[in-house]
């Protein structure tokens, strides 16, 4: 044991171990977290499709390079939390030691495991749909396994507070596992709330920092299996209350800052959002060549700069088609008149997408019946797909498809969107949205202590594999 132990702690393993740490980093962050995150606030300079499938955290399928890579760490956890397990046992620690370290080893196998077969998202829900029924099961959406081991959630996170009180003794050990448990313990909040708060591109963002804490969270605790290897106090001044205050306050300010400025120039407020939620079922109607739908709804009190809506061609042939789209005041079986009309490319796909739209800006009375016409324009043996979500939201605007009067819980998808310019009407519709609903400010507060956690992780994971320089500038972990 002792053998193993110095094999893991020396020299060469200290190198391996370092440049192995700057890898990840390296990897996650520049890879997936930067990519991402640009492509989300400027979908125009980088499309989310242009982001290669194994780095884009939205598609997931087994086998993807970033599973990999978070199954690699994890496993590189339970190894190193075995280790500790066995040397606290030779060292006759307390059986709190013993047992901790074995627990956090056997939880990172099963989670390295689980990482690859997607247990979660497959067996556990139909479990639940047995146990609690299909109705609720379907109404909570694919995040319900969160719920649904929360018992064990619970549980696994009392032992391991017993275990950092009681069977902890030194900062480099402490600090960096409390972080890490901390930020596991976040991140699975992020994805049991994510359909309940998240919309849009914001459940995307939840869902790159979500895996991206998980991974963060890992590498900190193996850090702290680490140190209960080593001689020593390896990470002492990286983990100090001093450093990690100072990065703390150096996160937020970084994310308040960067988060202002994207809302004030670059952020077009949601004025009318008829987006499915929790609870709703999406599905979508079939237009053919020259058919069309519009959706009634009444005028939001700032002006109208764009529209979201989801579409998609369907044709035997993969090629694109178009589409007309009209902001009518009055509507008479598919007559009314235009204030705004254009085309868009929609892709070829078997489910709508979503698609931006600029529109003109649009000023009229708050209140006032509008509404969205979108009409096929393609060749005849192609058909419009457009997204539509079960709901009531726009009782005095109902939906027309080929203008005849649908069922009254039937809405087109769409959003209509504010102006970008940082104006007073801009802030008077910010104002005006966080107060509208709680989910607002819950989402605003869950994404900003998402984005600080996802910005300090890697300065401290840095820090620890980059120590303090020593003799002629060469960082003491690499002389």
């Amino acid at each position: 044991m002792e053998r193993m132990r110095a094999l893991v702690t020396g020299p060469p393993a200290g190198w391996v171990g370092r440049l192995a740490l700057l890898g990840a980093v390296l990897f996650w962050w520049g890879g997936v977290v930067v990519p991402n995150l640009v492509s989300l606030a400027f979908p125009a300079w980088l499309p989310p499709e242009s982001i290669p499938r194994d780095l884009n955290p939205d598609i997931d399928y087994e086998g993807r390079l970033a599973n990999r890579v978070s199954t690699a760490a994890l496993l590189v956890l339970g190894v190193l939390a075995m280790l500790a397990a066995a040397v606290s046992r030779r060292r006759s620690e307390d059986r709190i030691v013993v047992g901790g370290w074995t627990l956090l080893s056997g939880t990172a196998f099963v989670l390295s495991w689980e990482e690859t077969t997607e247990v979660h998202s497959t067996i556990v829900p139909a479990l639940g749909s047995r146990l609690l029924g299909i109705d609720l099961i379907s109404r909570a959406g694919p995040y319900v396994w969160v719920l649904l081991v929360s018992p064990l959630i619970a549980a696994f996170a009392i032992l391991m507070g017993i275990f950092w009180i009681r069977g902890m003794r030194t900062r480099s050990v402490r600090a960096p596992f409390a972080l890490g448990l901390t930020v596991w313990l976040f991140a699975l909040l992020c994805e049991a709330v994510t359909l309940a708060v998240f919309r849009g591109r914001a459940s995307d963002l939840m869902l790159v920092m979500e895996e991206t804490l998980e991974f963060g969270g890992t590498l900190l605790i193996a850090l702290s299996a680490a140190a209960a290897l080593a001689r020593s106090e390896p990470f002492r001044d990286t983990f100090s209350e001093r450093r990690i205050k100072q990065v703390t306050i150096g996160s937020t300010i970084a994310v308040l800052t960067v988060g202002v400025l994207f809302v004030g120039l670059v952020y077009r407020v949601p004025l009318v959002d008829s987006r499915a939620t929790a609870g709703h079922v999406t599905y979508w109607v079939s237009l053919e060549t020259q058919q069309s739908l519009a959706q009634g709804f009444p005028m939001p009190a700032g002006a109208v700069s764009g529209l979201s809506v989801p579409l998609a061609k369907r044709n035997p042939e993969p090629r694109s088609g178009e589409a007309i789209w009209r902001v009518l005041e009055g509507f008479d079986s598919g007559q009314g008149r235009v204030l705004r009309e254009g085309r868009v490319e929609v892709p070829a796909g078997d489910l709508p997408a979503w698609i931006d739209i600029d529109v003109p800006l649009l000023t009229t009375d708050e209140g006032r019946r509008l509404f969205l016409q979108v009409v096929a324009d393609l060749e005849p043996t192609g058909s419009l797909r457009v997204g539509m979500v079960k709901g009531d939201r726009f009782k005095d605007g109902r939906l027309w498809v080929n203008g005849e009067l649908t069922w009254p819980d039937q809405d087109l998808e769409f959003v209509a969107h504010g102006a970008t310019e940082p104006t007073r009407s801009k802030a008077q519709s910010l104002w005006r949205l966080v107060a509208s609903d709680w989910q607002w400010p819950v989402a605003v507060a869950k994404a900003a202590a998402a984005l600080t956690l996802v910005t300090l992780i890697p300065v401290l994971l840095v820090a620890s594999a980059w120590r303090r320089p020593g003799i002629g500038g060469i960082p003491s972990g690499l002389r």
